[in-house]
């Protein structure tokens, strides 16, 4: 019931008048759509960049969080981490190194299973357990038409969409707590959208890179399941109605 309740709170009437209220130009709603999965998570409105849940008591939630997750607490590193994020600075190196050490050898015979790994580095081990997992999740989840052949996951090799999908969240919440101006991040959105979309062929395979990358980064795949067969199959999902370049 939890789950049913999650994805379909972004179909109800009143997210759509939200955002119809609050909608930015269509150029700026493609680029909104590369956060989509993090935003997803976060039961925020895709279409739009004001945030809906943003009152006072949510307000200082939020600011807590943001501080003791992200260390941002005012307009400087707010800017700071939206500049390394939106050049693919913060955890896609991590990525991508992991991923050309210990998975790239493995794929002329496809034997991408590492749960019998061990490097040593425990958060080199927590990605690489994660990214097999969601390796197997890609094929599994989205359902029959639109699950993950190996091949497409294959191809996927630079991770930088793990960075560049953070940009919407950042921005949008460094506005919403009011440590920067709405028309300053945009730069930030759009410069991310824009060297996303030169690295990756589409949706399916910018959004296999943001899982597989915070896998590998983070050594996290929760709500993928949610994630993937919300972006990828139901008729409401940005990425119906977005164009990828």
């Amino acid at each position: 019931m939890f789950k049913k309740l999650f994805t379909e709170f972004l179909n109800t009437e009143e997210v759509k008048r939200f955002e119809t209220a609050n909608a930015v130009t269509p150029q700026r709603r493609r680029a909104l759509t590369f956060g989509a999965v993090l935003m997803f998570s976060n039961r925020e409105p895709l279409r739009t960049f004001k945030m809906m849940h943003a009152g006072p008591g949510q307000i200082e939630s939020l600011r807590t969080g943001f501080g003791e997750w992200w260390g941002i607490y005012d307009e400087d590193e707010a800017l700071e981490v939206l500049e390394y994020l939106s050049k693919a600075e913060g955890h896609a190196p991590f990525a991508n190194q992991l991923y050309q050490q210990h998975i790239a050898p493995k794929r002329k015979d496809k034997r991408f299973g590492v749960r019998d790994e061990n490097t040593g580095n425990q958060r080199a081990d927590q990605g690489l357990k994660a990214y097999d997992q969601v390796w197997y999740d890609l094929q599994r989840f989205p359902g029959k038409d639109h699950k993950y052949a190996s091949e497409e996951l294959l191809a996927v090799e630079n991770f930088a969409a793990w960075d560049l999908g953070r940009v919407v969240y950042i921005a949008r919440n460094s506005v919403a707590l009011g440590y920067l101006e709405e028309e300053r991040v945009w730069q930030y959105i759009e410069k991310a959208a824009d060297m996303a979309s030169g690295i990756y062929s589409g949706w399916r395979e910018y959004l296999a890179a943001y899982c597989l990358g915070r896998a590998l980064g983070y050594g996290s795949y929760k709500n993928i399941d949610l994630e993937v067969k919300y972006l990828l199959k139901d008729d409401n999902s940005p990425y119906k109605d977005s164009k990828f370049k």
